[in-house]
C-alpha cells in the first residue's frame, strides 16, 4: 500500500505546509512520521504546490483540475489503491496509521473523528472509480457526501490527533500541545 499526502494551497492560511511545528516544516513532519512507521511501500507528496518537498516522500504534481474530488480521482486512476493523508494534519503518529491499516479489509475505509468524516485520513481503492466518475460527472463534488452515500467502511477516531492545521490558532495550539 501507498500513502498519498495531498496539500493544496489554503486561503485561510497560506503558506500553512511550510509552517513549522516544532521547528520542522508541517509537510515534513507529516511525511516522515508516515515513512518511520514503515507501513507503506510509497510516499507521495501531491501538490498543485511546487515550492513544497520533503526527503522522506516522492513529489508529484496535481494537475486536475483543482477540486479534492478531482485529486483523488485522479491518484485512484494512477495508483488504484492508497491511504490519503492531509497534508495539514501534522500530530498523526504511528497508531493511528497502524489501527487504519489492520482495520483495511479490502473495502475503502473513511475514519470519522468526533462524528466528522475524514477524506483526507481514508484508505480509498478502484473499486469506487466507476461510483466516484458518475458522482463527478453528475457535478456533485463534495467528497464528505460521496462517502457518506458510498459502501466506505467507517472507522471511529475521537482524537486530536486527526486535527488539521487551517489557522494560526491552530498551528499555536499543536505546538502548545507538542509542548514546543
Amino acid at each position: 500500500m501507498i500513502s498519498i499526502i495531498f496539500a493544496k494551497k489554503s486561503e485561510r492560511f497560506p503558506g500553512k505546509h511550510h509552517a513549522m511545528i516544532c521547528g520542522e516544516e508541517m509537510i515534513k513532519r507529516i511525511s516522515r512520521i508516515i515513512n518511520e512507521s514503515m507501513l507503506f511501500d510509497k510516499i507521495i507528496l501531491y501538490t498543485k504546490d511546487e515550492t513544497l518537498y520533503s526527503e522522506y516522500c516522492d513529489i508529484v504534481i496535481d494537475k486536475s483540475k483543482g477540486t479534492l474530488i478531482d485529486s483523488l480521482m485522479s491518484c485512484l486512476k494512477e495508483y488504484s489503491e492508497f491511504l490519503a493523508v492531509g497534508g495539514d494534519m501534522p500530530l498523526l503518529d504511528y497508531n493511528i496509521l497502524k489501527y487504519l491499516m489492520d482495520n483495511y479489509t479490502g473495502r475503502s475505509l473513511a475514519v470519522s473523528s468526533y462524528g466528522f468524516i475524514q477524506p483526507l485520513l481514508s484508505i480509498y481503492n478502484k473499486s469506487i472509480i466507476n461510483d466516484l466518475d458518475k458522482y463527478i460527472l453528475s457535478g456533485s463534488k463534495s467528497i464528505y457526501k460521496f462517502i457518506m452515500k458510498s459502501n466506505f467502511k467507517i472507522l471511529n477516531i475521537n482524537t486530536f490527533k486527526t486535527m488539521s492545521v487551517n489557522t494560526l490558532n491552530d498551528l499555536k495550539e499543536i505546538n502548545y500541545y507538542l509542548g514546543c
